[in-house]
C-alpha cells in the first residue's frame, strides 16, 4: 500500500492523521520466516517539519507465529511497534546519501509495508521464548 505525502511535504505546518490496513503476510528475520497471524490497523500522523520535510509517527500491533528458541514449542509472539521517522521530498535532502536511508519512499509516495517491515525487523527480540523460565529441549 502506498500513501501519497505530497500534501504534507509541500505545505508547511500541515498535519494529516490516518489509519491504514497492513497487508503483511510474513516477515523474514535472520533467515527465518514468521507468518503474521493477526494485525491491527496502523495509525499514522504525518506532520510537515519544514520545506520538503515531514515526520511520520506510527503505531501498530502484530501477532506472529514462531517457535520457542529453546524448546521449539509453537508460540504466538505479540509485537507492538511505535515509531517516528523523518522523510524528505525528492531533491530536498542535504546530502545524496540521505536518500539511501529512506528506502520506503518512492518519490512522494510512502510504501507502508516496507516501512512497517523495517520497523518490525529492527525491534525484533533476540530470543522468542514460550515462557521466561523455559528449560529447553
Amino acid at each position: 500500500m502506498f500513501v501519497n505525502l505530497t500534501d504534507v511535504l509541500t505545505n508547511e505546518d500541515r498535519v494529516v492523521s490516518m489509519q491504514a490496513e497492513a497487508q503483511i503476510g510474513e516477515v523474514s528475520v535472520g533467515g527465518e520466516k514468521y507468518p503474521v497471524s493477526a494485525s491491527s490497523p496502523v495509525s499514522f500522523v504525518f506532520s510537515n517539519t519544514g520545506k520538503g520535510r515531514a515526520r511520520i509517527e506510527g503505531k501498530a500491533a502484530f501477532v506472529f507465529s514462531a517457535g520457542c528458541d529453546r524448546c521449539l514449542k509453537p508460540v504466538e509472539e505479540k509485537r507492538e511497534i511505535c515509531f517516528t521517522r523523518e522523510v524528505w521530498a525528492p531533491g530536498m535532502a542535504v546530502e545524496p546519501s540521505v536518500y539511501e536511508e529512506q528506502p520506503f519512499m518512492e518519490g512522494f509516495q510512502l510504501n507502508v509495508e516496507d516501512l512497517l517491515i523495517s520497523e518490525i525487523v529492527t525491534s525484533w527480540p533476540m530470543k522468542i521464548l514460550c515462557k521466561p523460565d523455559c528449560k529447553g529441549i
